[in-house]
């Protein structure tokens, strides 16, 4: 059953420390093992941390919620190798970087941060789930390190200030699993011309932009 929360240790700054101390009483709150090795998910979200730390026993993770707090560097996670879903939306991180040993990831959730560009995603071959809304993508530049990631079936880039330019759309016609695609509220879905009929066509396996599905007829027509 879960705990009431725990009052948490806070630094000299005033800022809660991701401490053994605190992954403790975290774990006992959400009635999760008391021994690290055992457990396979951890709850960080809404917790006020600034930095990610000492995880160093949580060998077995393969679902972490770190969303919704104050991260501003991905860092201190390369043990866990098993991790499989990972959320770090709702933080301020600007670069995506230190998930290179995370080879069995497939979810990654990075929305509502401070990203400027897809990149360090190399080593992820079986991520098929990036979102990456409301952040700083502005080109197709920007864009460019999805091509690393060919086996994505579902991806959200919607919110972004990402350019009118046919560039985006030839970079993601290289993606071939792509299923689920968003861009809403970006100047290219409001600006690219037959928008949806051209992404339509060149998207092959596409069978959801922008919410809506894309049905057999709409197929034939483009």
């Amino acid at each position: 059953m879960k705990k009431k929360a725990a009052e948490l240790e806070k630094d000299v700054n005033g800022h809660v420390v991701m401490s053994l101390k605190n992954l403790e009483k975290c774990c006992e709150e959400e009635g999760l093992y008391a021994t690290p090795e055992l457990n396979d998910k951890l709850y960080l979200h809404f917790k006020g941390f600034h930095k990610i730390d000492n995880l160093l026993r949580f060998t077995e993770l393969k679902a972490l919620w770190l969303n919704n707090n104050a991260i501003t560097t991905i860092e201190n996670l390369s043990h866990c190798r098993q991790m499989v879903t990972l959320y770090l939306n709702n933080n301020i991180i600007k670069k995506i970087e230190g998930l290179d040993n995370l080879e069995l990831l497939c979810i990654l959730n990075l929305s509502h941060n401070r990203i400027e560009r897809i990149e360090g995603l190399a080593s992820l071959r079986k991520l098929n789930s990036l979102a990456i809304s409301h952040n700083l993508l502005t080109t197709a530049e920007s864009l460019e390190g999805i091509g690393e990631c060919p086996s994505v079936a579902n991806l959200d880039l919607s919110n972004n200030e990402i350019e009118c330019q046919e560039e985006v759309l030839t970079l993601l016609s290289q993606l071939p699993e792509l299923a689920v695609l968003y861009l809403k509220n970006t100047p290219l879905a409001r600006g690219f011309k037959n928008y949806r009929k051209r992404f339509v066509s060149s998207l092959e396996k596409l069978k959801f932009l922008d919410e809506r599905p894309v049905n057999s007829s709409e197929r034939r027509l483009s």
